[in-house]
């Protein structure tokens, strides 16, 4: 079995504390008969409630939602 390593990073900077609205997060692949996660790990921030889920095709959705307004914004 093949095992693979995948790392995500998005960055967003803002010129002055925006209201964050919150955000869907589709960063897991779907699993199945040939493809188990391990592990994984997501690390926010500024700090997020998240609500997970799965999509019509069985896909595994976060909603990430935030208290206060930030300047920048890392998943």
């Amino acid at each position: 079995m093949r095992r693979y390593k995948i790392l995500h990073r998005t960055y967003y900077n803002f010129a002055a504390p925006v209201r964050l609205e919150p955000h869907t997060l589709r960063l897991r692949p779907r699993e199945g008969h040939e493809l188990h996660i391990e592990s994984s790990t997501l690390q926010i921030t500024p700090p997020a409630a998240l609500r997970w889920h799965r999509d019509v095709e069985d896909n595994s959705v976060a909603i990430a939602s935030f208290d206060s307004p930030a300047s920048q914004l890392l998943i």
